[in-house]
């Protein structure tokens, strides 16, 4: 058996690496299941922080007597063992989209960082204990203090990097369960509630339920067939559907799988407009891959030479590889996949120029996506820009991103919830109808001939007029505001509902959507 000083090191450094790898993990899923409202981070690391704080009084109770400390540690540590394997049991429940589960999620939350915090507490006194009266006990906290810093650090590498780009995060959460029981193991030798821990922490590892497949948001369509996948990088899941696979990114709509312009299920004729903004583009690039419709739609078009991909989340290419249908654009020769951050890749290619740039970004409203909407990246997607060349961004119903574009950019337009920007005026090719017609999706043209009927939607690329930026950022309340690195208002001053109501009444007030 442990001495008390060797099993209050390990312990302590136990505990702090399973706690923030538990605390990521919750990250992950809660932000899942509210589709990445930024307020969500804020709920949960409060959560975890009031549980901690609570773990600790509960812990500073149970030190009084000296001669029990291992006693009450093992105890502490079934305990914890077995509301880890409930709350994967309820994670279901209380991660649905519902306003009334979330007082019970965040204390699920608190409940399970309060149970390992309390085992601090409870180690400082036992590794106190075994140098009392000894030269060496400043020595003895310190290794126990380093200790736990240096799990704590640890954790969320270790989870964050490696166990969530290899594991699914429901497993990740078993697994924490069942070293947290093997700790309990190091403390004494178990009895029967401490087994009956030990026996669900192992079960929970060899089946954990799939609590993000059954969150995930079914395209309105219940019932119909999901897959998911999982990486450091986020979860995607799709979901069947009559007329395509429908592509979701961290549970937010990202997508139909679908290139049949008579249905137009994508809104592919946003693409087709930048290449009637443009007289001759040649050179692309596209800042997130998706489900890979826009860029079969972009490779179709005439006189493409080169497209550049930059996606940062490799699932991507195994989703796209997946569906024979926008599969062969991978293969193209022109296409060329740059595994990394946009914003990156662009920084370290300071030469590189483009006639067209297509910024697939998600719902404005979503954790980071300012990142792709502010000041900042606009200023530098135009250094990338050839004379002429136009960006098209997707604004999802933002003011916000319409004006900051304006801020950079000497022209703006809308388009179906599209902006255009480019320093050059946005008009129409005078060749726009034989562009539009010269157009292909996997080798076929890309437009029937009811296409060019009025009302059609080849008819309407050549003759709806674009809506000036200006005249929807002018004259309206609450007046739209610059989006920019250090202030990514577009996450946090309005949104669609965010946390399913709970939280909107201590929320400012929102602009609604246009």
């Amino acid at each position: 058996m442990l001495s008390d000083r060797r099993l209050a090191i390990l312990l302590s450094f136990g505990v702090g690496l399973l706690s923030l790898s538990q605390e990521i993990v919750w990250f992950r899923v809660v932000g899942f299941a509210q589709s990445g409202h930024p307020q969500f981070f804020g709920l949960v690391l409060g959560a975890f922080l009031m549980g901690a704080a609570g773990g600790a009084a509960w812990g500073r109770a149970l030190c009084q007597d000296p001669n029990a400390l291992r006693a009450f540690a093992h105890r502490q540590l079934w305990i914890a063992t077995a509301v880890d394997v409930l709350a994967l049991t309820l994670m279901v429940l209380l991660l649905q989209p519902s306003a009334t589960a979330l007082p019970g999620l965040l204390l699920l939350i608190a409940l399970c960082a309060a149970c390992k915090a309390s085992l601090f507490p409870l180690v400082h006194q036992l590794g106190s204990q075994a140098s009392e009266g000894s030269s060496q006990l400043g020595q003895s906290l310190s290794t126990i203090y380093f200790a736990n810093v240096i799990g704590s650090a640890s954790g969320p590498l270790l989870t964050g990097y490696l166990l969530l780009e290899w594991v699914d995060a429901e497993a990740v959460f078993a697994g924490i369960a069942l070293v947290t029981a093997l700790l309990g193991w190091a403390c004494c030798r178990p009895r029967w509630p401490a087994w009956m821990a030990l026996v669900g922490a192992l079960a929970a590892c060899a089946h954990p339920p799939a609590v993000l497949l059954k969150v995930a948001s079914d395209a309105g369509e219940p019932g119909a067939e999901k897959r998911i996948i999982q990486n450091r990088h986020g979860v995607i899941h799709t979901v069947r559907h009559p007329e395509g696979d429908v592509t979701f990114g961290g549970n937010a709509y990202d997508g139909l799988i679908q290139l049949d312009m008579r249905l137009n299920g994508n809104g592919l004729d946003r693409a087709y407009l930048m290449l009637l903004l443009h007289p001759n583009p040649k050179q692309v690039l596209m800042i997130g891959l998706s489900s890979g419709a826009w860029l079969s739609t972009i490779l179709g078009m005439p006189g493409i030479e080169r497209v550049d991909v930059v996606e940062v989340n490799p699932a991507y290419l195994n989703l796209v590889q997946s569906h024979p249908v926008v599969a062969p654009a991978l293969r193209d020769p022109r296409v060329r996949i740059h595994i990394d951050d946009g914003r990156r890749w662009l920084r370290r290619h300071p030469a590189a120029r483009f006639d067209l740039v297509f910024s697939n970004s998600s719902f404005y409203w979503r954790s980071h996506v300012g990142l792709l909407l502010s000041e900042e990246f606009h200023r530098l997607v135009q250094r990338h820009m050839r004379s002429g060349a136009v960006l098209a961004f997707n604004t999802t119903g933002s003011r916000d991103a319409l004006l900051t574009a304006e801020t950079v950019f000497a022209n703006v337009a809308r388009y179906k919830g599209f902006g255009y920007a480019s320093d050059a005026p946005l008009v129409r090719r005078p060749d726009s109808a034989e562009a539009l017609r010269l157009a292909t999706l996997n080798g076929q043209p890309a437009f029937a001939d009811p296409a060019w009927l009025p009302g059609s939607i080849g008819h309407t690329l050549l003759n709806a007029p674009l809506q000036s930026a200006s005249q929807l950022t002018r004259g309206v309340e609450p007046a739209p505001r610059v989006i920019q690195d250090h202030n990514p208002i577009n996450e946090f001053r309005h949104g669609a509902a965010p946390l399913h109501g709970a939280v909107d009444a201590w929320l400012p007030n929102r602009p609604t959507k246009f």
